[in-house]
């Protein structure tokens, strides 16, 4: 700021920014229109002769000598000059494949425009796009590279907005352990693999072996063979498994108790739908609050991306399911209708069996999703959260507009008073009516 004020400097910011090597030496690519003709150097390929499709087979499909397999292709590598007429060698190199998926989503708008990249006022419609979902290597590779094209569109004037992308959702890696040979720099099959006293070795060989937790990779042969899995178990298993491990935004371990708790589950789901007959009429408050409060939790979680709470919340509806005591009733009909429609982004398989158990004959997918009625919710309990010297320490269930004195005696016989307070000097209670306890101790 001194050098700016005495007229000796101003402030610019460097973006590090480099060259985007955009050449590969392979087939896959899109051909990089350029000939190199001896009378006029390097020519682009003029407009009305794109696009220059790549040949369709190949005698050599892997680079050679460092060249690209397309240098062997005699009749596609020799063409005319577009100035001169002459005689022509194309470029083989084709482009990194980020060239094509930095604008495949204007193309979804408008497919089969063979006239525009796309229709402005289409483009005006769809884009931007809401969500982009992806790793976080995304966040340094495909988005500044999608984003970069996107830009250059808006400044010539082919798209309508500035920026393309409106939110990133970036998911978790699945973990999955493995053992590891360091003599032989291998994996080891767990069938080759014993444990003596907390350290585990290669059965034949007798090397210690190490155990690793890492990202599914075919090269660290800890991957689950996809085949074999649903073979054995099914889709939804794995997908019930895989959104009930963890929040989808952060890495966990694949383990076997995942599976055999998604499969449980789904038993449970499927056994409730035997024998079903629905002959006597009983209107139930509490049913009716009931679903339509897991309706309104399941929708706000899915909102959230949170899914693994989304399943957590299907599994006290199953609970509640399971333990009603008038099943025959048309009312708890209307509660299994809506369990089935709730699980079936989920499980879709299982959920369109268990739709068809109730006499339904089309699709569970040809429901809207389900929509609650806070006028059907009634609230028995409230969950506050409790605070000891400002720092939050767990929730208690209190009965709707308890007050303090009655929050106070069912925290008393929380873990949170036997973890935190049992013994210490409570100096000051901070009570807000359905929303906060908050404890003051020495």
């Amino acid at each position: 700021k001194k050098l700016q004020d005495l007229g000796l400097g101003k402030k610019a910011i460097n973006y590090r920014l480099r060259d985007w090597l955009i050449s590969r030496q392979r087939y896959w690519g899109c051909p990089i229109p350029i000939v190199y003709c001896d009378n006029c150097g390097i020519v682009e390929i003029p407009e009305n002769e794109l696009p220059v499709l790549l040949p369709e087979k190949l005698e050599v499909w892997k680079p050679v000598g460092g060249y690209s397999p397309l240098e062997n292709d005699i009749d596609f590598v020799w063409t005319n000059c577009p100035k001169c007429g002459g005689k022509a060698k194309r470029e083989t190199d084709t482009m990194d494949t980020f060239v094509d998926s930095s604008w495949y989503f204007l193309r979804f708008i408008d497919p089969h425009n063979n006239n525009e990249i796309v229709n402005k006022e289409l483009e005006r419609k769809f884009m931007p796009v809401d969500l982009y979902i992806g790793g976080v290597e995304h966040a340094t590779k495909h988005l500044i590279y999608a984003r970069f094209i996107y830009k250059v569109l808006y400044d010539e004037g082919i798209v309508n907005y500035d920026e393309p992308f409106e939110n990133l959702f970036t998911q978790g890696l699945v973990l999955k352990k493995f053992y590891w040979d360091p003599i032989n720099y291998k994996t080891v099959d767990e069938e080759f693999v014993i444990e003596k006293n907390g350290k585990f070795y290669h059965k034949e060989t007798g090397i210690e072996l190490e155990e690793k937790v890492e990202m599914m990779s075919k090269s660290r042969g800890n991957i689950v063979p996809l085949s074999n899995f649903l073979e054995k178990n099914g889709s939804d298993v794995a997908r019930i498994a895989i959104l009930f491990a963890a929040p989808p935004e952060q890495n966990f371990e694949w383990t076997n108790s995942i599976v055999n708790s998604a499969k449980r589950f789904l038993t449970r789901v499927l056994n409730l739908y035997q024998n079903l007959e629905f002959n006597e009429e009983f209107e139930d408050k509490k049913l009716l609050s009931f679903v339509h409060k897991k309706i309104k939790e399941v929708r706000e979680d899915i909102s959230k991306f949170k899914f693994n709470t989304v399943i957590a919340k299907l599994m006290e509806f199953l609970n509640f399911l399971e333990d009603y005591e008038r099943k025959k009733t048309v009312q708890y009909k209307f509660a299994l209708k809506i369990f089935s429609i709730l699980l079936a982004p989920f499980a879709p398989h299982i959920s369109e069996e268990i739709y068809h158990k109730l006499g339904y004959e089309n699709s569970v997918f040809e429901n809207r999703f389900p929509d609650y009625d806070e006028n059907y919710i009634i609230e028995e309990e409230v969950e506050i959260p409790v605070q000891i010297n400002g720092k939050f320490r767990g929730v208690i269930k209190v009965p709707i507009n308890s007050d303090e004195e009655k929050a106070f005696e069912i925290l008393k016989n929380s873990e949170i008073y036997e973890k935190y307070l049992k013994g210490r000097n409570i100096v000051k209670r901070i009570f807000v009516l359905n929303r906060m306890l908050s404890i003051v101790v020495e």
